[in-house]
Order: C-alpha cells, then structure tokens, then sequence
C-alpha cells in the first residue's frame, strides 16, 4: 500500500510503499542523523592546571602541553615497575630461601 509523506528535513512530498520510511532520499536521512555541532563556544576547566579555556568540542586540557604531561603523569606507574624475573633467578632465589618455587612466588607476589 503506497503512501504520500512529508520528509521533515527538506519538506517535499514523496511516495512510499515502506512502513519505515521518513525521508525522500538518503542525502535527508543523513543530513536528519547527523551529529549537531555545537552552536557556540563552552567554557571547560583544564584537568591538569586548572585554567578556563573555551573551545567549541568538549575537551578535558587547555593546551597539548598539558595534555601531554598529564598523559605521562598518569602512565608513569609502567615506567617505574620493578624488571620482571626470569624463571631460572626466581628458582635459584627460591632455593637460597629455603622455600619451593610456589611457596616463594606466593609469598612474593602480595
């Protein structure tokens, strides 16, 4: 059963068969999904130093300067990790311990 709509975005009539169907072409229905950018500029408050900044997206730094250093800030843990063991000095340690490999694991791994 046809029908005759109105597509909202550019408001021609047009005829469809579809139960679905909103918009007279694919050009309207992207044009009706897309994102809205955002009309005027916001004010954020930079994660890392703490200065106001306005940008147009949402942003959490006021500079790549600060995006940077608080990149490095937060990833520093996996730079300051202890170098892992191979399983031959884990044994050996072991051994000078008095303990089995999976008492002294156990016990060092806390």
């Amino acid at each position: 059963m046809k029908r005759i709509l109105i597509c909202p975005v550019c408001g021609k009539e047009f005829v469809t068969d579809k139960n679905a169907a909103k918009y007279c072409s694919v050009a309207c229905r992207r044009k009706a999904n897309a994102p809205a950018p955002f009309a005027e500029e916001r004010t954020f408050t930079c994660l890392r130093c703490g200065d106001e900044f306005s940008s147009m997206r949402q942003k959490k730094y006021c500079c790549e300067e600060c995006r940077i250093a608080s990149y490095g800030r937060t990833h520093s843990k996996k730079k300051n990790r202890k170098p892992a063991l191979t399983l031959s000095q884990i044994a050996v340690l072991s051994r000078q311990a008095g303990l089995s490999y999976g008492q002294y694991v156990c016990l060092h791994s806390l």
